[in-house]
């Protein structure tokens, strides 16, 4: 049956279409209403310190308690410097492997790596600052290149030559984004370090997961990574 328009009224179908049009105005209204997350690495994504001291463990055979503020795991070298300065006698390349075999099974099994592909179409893409070597960037882009990942700026401390809380290294991340650094949020697990992002403008979100080495954070905080505790933090 045809459908008539009494004069001066708009067409039916001329209204259905500015309705969704208003729909899409909306839920782009709501895609833009949070901040980005941009994440730290070891202990915020993995529990770094308990999964480094496991892989020394099991190549060496005995308990071993890794020193991951002058040492890197993810570096052979600084592995074997460790290795020979408390006499331990074993292979730094299979502790490296071991460690990163142990990481990878972590991020996939947790379901972390589907939540970094849900954070890039809900929140915009992610992005990355690690107190970390070259050799732990490569490895962490190799995962995330595999899996699909897309992510806008990965940057660490050996690169930039400065570690977190300077601001040097956040400002290093900012110059390879496109928006403005309140519209980003940095998820981190070591407040006395990872706040130094909000000296450039980032809000900063306290990650409570895994070990925190003592730190406190009176203001943004989550104790488990998922995407609602993501939404309630980086809400603007």
């Amino acid at each position: 049956m045809e459908t008539t328009c009494p004069r001066n009224r708009m067409p039916v179908q001329w209204r259905r279409i500015k309705t969704v049009s208003e729909h899409v105005v909306v839920g782009l209204a709501e895609e833009n209403s949070y901040r980005t997350p941009v994440f730290d690495i070891g202990d915020t994504l993995y529990p770094t310190t308990r999964m480094q001291n496991r892989s020394f463990s099991e190549v060496v055979g005995d308990p071993v308690t890794f020193d991951p503020y002058n040492y890197r795991i993810y570096d052979p070298d600084d592995v074997a410097e460790f290795l020979a300065e408390r006499g331990i006698p074993a292979n730094p390349y299979d502790i490296v492997e071991t460690y990163r075999q142990h990481q990878e099974t972590f991020l996939d099994e947790e379901g972390v790596f589907d939540l970094l592909k849900r954070c890039n179409r809900e929140f915009g893409t992610i992005g990355f600052i690690s107190d970390n070597c070259v050799e732990g960037k490569q490895m962490m882009r190799s995962m995330l290149d595999r899996r699909g990942i897309e992510f806008e700026g990965l940057v660490v401390s050996e690169e930039v030559g400065v570690e977190k809380p300077r601001t040097e290294i956040f400002r290093a991340f900012l110059l390879e984004r496109s928006e403005p650094p309140r519209n980003l949020a940095y998820i981190g697990n070591n407040a006395s370090r990872d706040s130094g992002a909000e000296d450039v403008g980032m809000r900063f979100v306290w990650a409570t997961m895994y070990d925190t080495f003592g730190s406190v954070w009176p203001g943004w905080r989550i104790s488990k990574l998922d995407l609602n505790s993501l939404r309630r933090s980086l809400r603007l």
